[in-house]
């Protein structure tokens, strides 16, 4: 819930963009990542564990999948600058709290992005 209503009346509700909006894309976006990764991990990261802290390959190729899956864009025509800063998101909440934890952050940040149109 967002501010004592359920958040998908809130999203049937409100047409704009605002910041009550926003909050109810991350958390849609939160508990669909939380569930994805604790309950089938499979489904999001193919072969990959949760529980052990991925390489670089290992990260920029489920990365990659992610994009393909979340804005239909190729790796190859994400701008480095954005490579970057999705690299360094997982690896700032994976040296607090864990790779699945990162996992789980990450992927909500791509599917609530506010720049989803852009892609």
């Amino acid at each position: 819930k967002v501010g004592g209503m359920d958040y998908r009346k809130i999203e049937s509700r409100d047409r704009s963009p605002s910041v009550g909006y926003s909050m109810v894309q991350y958390k849609a976006a939160a508990e669909m990542c939380a569930n994805a990764i604790k309950e089938d991990s499979r489904s999001l990261l193919g072969s990959t564990d949760p529980d052990n802290p991925p390489s670089d390959i290992q990260l920029d190729a489920t990365l990659a999948d992610w994009f393909i899956r979340v804005y239909a864009r190729p790796w190859s025509a994400v701008p480095e600058a954005d490579r970057a800063l999705v690299r360094d998101v997982f690896r700032q909440v994976e040296s607090k709290a864990g790779p699945a934890e990162a996992y789980m952050s990450t992927c909500a940040v791509l599917l609530a992005s506010q720049d989803f149109a852009l892609y």
